[in-house]
C-alpha cells in the first residue's frame, strides 16, 4: 500500500522549500568589490560596505581608485580614535550593511547593496538622514562625519578645492601617533 503525496502536501513542501531557500540567501553576506587595504581596526568586510557607502556620500566628488584606497585607510585611522561605544555601534552598522537580510531592512529595498547605482545609495542615505527614526539618522550622521573628516582631513585633497593651510599653522609639525585603543 503506497501514500500518495495530496496537492495541499505538495503546496506546503514547495513553500517550506521556498522559505528556507530564501532564509539561506538572506543570510548570506552580499557580494561586494574587494578593496585590499592594510586595516588596523576595521575588518575587510567593513571596508567592503565603506568602500561602496563613500563615494555617494562624497558626491559629486568622485574618488577614483587610489583616493579611494587612501580614504579608507584613513577612515580606519580615525576608527581608531573613536569611542568605544561609537566604536562598537558603528561596527554593528557595518556588519548590519553587509548582510543581505538586514540591507534589505535598512534600506527598504530588494536588491544588493553592491547592484545599487550611486543614485540609489545616495537616496538610501538621504531616507537614513531625512527618517524620522532617530536611529537611521544617526546611521547617516556617524557615517557622514567619518567619511568626510577621512577626506577633507587628507592634505592631498586639498589642491582640488584650492584650499591652503593658514600661515600660521604651517610651522606646525603633524605628528602620527599610535590611537588609543579605547
Amino acid at each position: 500500500m503506497s501514500q500518495r503525496f495530496t496537492r495541499r502536501q505538495f503546496l506546503l513542501a514547495s513553500l517550506a522549500g521556498a522559505g528556507g531557500l530564501l532564509g539561506w540567501y538572506l543570510s548570506r553576506p552580499q557580494d561586494l568589490p574587494q578593496q585590499r587595504v592594510k586595516a588596523r581596526h576595521l575588518s575587510a568586510t567593513q571596508l567592503e560596505v565603506l568602500a561602496m557607502m563613500a563615494p555617494s556620500l562624497l558626491y559629486p566628488i568622485r574618488p577614483d581608485a587610489q583616493q579611494l584606497h587612501s580614504l579608507l585607510q584613513a577612515i580606519d585611522q580615525a576608527y581608531g580614535y573613536l569611542p568605544a561605544s561609537t566604536q562598537q555601534e558603528l561596527s554593528q552598522l557595518l556588519n548590519l550593511l553587509h548582510r543581505r537580510g538586514s540591507f534589505l531592512l535598512l534600506s527598504a529595498g530588494v536588491s544588493d547593496l553592491s547592484k545599487f547605482s550611486i543614485k540609489q545609495r545616495i537616496q538610501l542615505l538621504n531616507y537614513w538622514r531625512f527618517h524620522s527614526l532617530a536611529l537611521l539618522n544617526q546611521a547617516y550622521q556617524g557615517l557622514h562625519e567619518l567619511v568626510m573628516a577621512s577626506w577633507y582631513g587628507n592634505p592631498a585633497n586639498w589642491p582640488a578645492l584650492d584650499y591652503q593651510l593658514p600661515e600660521p599653522f604651517k610651522s606646525f609639525a603633524l605628528e602620527r601617533s599610535t590611537p588609543h585603543a579605547g
